[in-house]
């Protein structure tokens, strides 16, 4: 099983309306500004306490899901209430976290270092009679690289290096495959499957600091 019957309780951020409405104004802003190529744009900040602040107004997720920043780690611990799904008394609890970082292996060169996301998912619950190890683990590698059909623009690649879920590890394929196609393909409106892609190639940089992620946008200049 991965739930349990020992809920956990999680400090609750309050913010008001208004606070909140500044904040979705500012991050819309932002990726609205990215989609029309507009140049000199201002980094957007996303501090802890603004995303716990937007939990906080959720009935269902308020003291249930809290999320803290680290330098290159975000973590996020959960119990949520599962008798939406007819589980009464029982909680899916657990942690996750996604984690930015580096691996070198070896090269042409001597090695190769890659940009790494890592995620991570673990349950309160222990469950070795259907599998050992955590619910899910995931370590991407991230590239920019050149448009092959324009090459005055850059294009963000996600490729998986290893998996494991529900107790079985994926192994990824021969060819490398850009994850990224595949999102993009997933969505049926061809307008919004344009705006998803503007998005994603037109963020330079995503750091994560102590308290607070900061995305920083590409100038279509620099192309």
């Amino acid at each position: 099983t991965i739930e349990t019957d020992t809920p956990r309780k999680f400090p609750v951020v309050k913010m008001s309306e208004e606070a909140l409405e500044e904040v979705a104004i500012r991050v819309e802003d932002f990726f609205e500004n990215i989609v029309d190529g507009k140049a000199g744009i201002d980094n957007l900040v996303l501090r802890q306490d603004e995303i716990n602040g937007f939990i906080g107004h959720s009935d269902y997720l308020r003291g249930n899901v809290m999320y803290t920043i680290h330098k290159d780690q975000i973590v996020e611990e959960f119990s949520l209430p599962m008798d939406v799904l007819g589980f009464n008394g029982r909680y899916f609890a657990g942690s996750e976290y996604v984690a930015l970082g580096t691996t070198e292996s070896d090269g042409q060169d001597g090695y190769d270092k890659k940009n790494i996301v890592e995620m991570k998912v673990t349950t309160e619950a222990k469950h070795e009679d259907w599998f050992e190890g955590p619910l899910m683990f995931m370590q991407l590698q991230y590239l920019i690289t050149k448009n092959k059909e324009d090459e005055g623009q850059k294009v963000f690649e996600l490729f998986l290096e290893k998996g494991y879920f529900f107790g079985s590890w994926v192994q990824p394929m021969e060819e490398r495959h850009n994850i990224m196609e595949d999102i993009y393909d997933s969505l049926d409106d061809e307008d919004m499957r344009e705006v998803v892609k503007k998005v994603a190639n037109g963020i330079k940089r995503v750091s994560i600091e102590e308290g607070k992620i900061v995305i920083e946008a590409r100038d279509p200049s620099s192309n």
